[in-house]
């Protein structure tokens, strides 16, 4: 990255930036699927039998 900053400091700033909205989009998406996960575990069937 130090010699892409060195090279063309514009572009790599625009890239950094690009990446950080795409991080940012990929945390919203994983956080949404362990909601929807945690969720369909809540909502599954428990299995009541006991083992003595």
């Amino acid at each position: 990255m130090k010699s892409a900053v060195e090279a063309d400091p514009g572009a790599a700033h625009r890239h950094l930036e690009d990446l950080d909205i795409e991080l940012q989009r990929l945390g919203k998406r994983l956080a949404t699927a362990k909601k929807t996960a945690a969720a369909a575990v809540a909502a599954a069937p428990v299995d009541a039998e006991i083992v003595d």
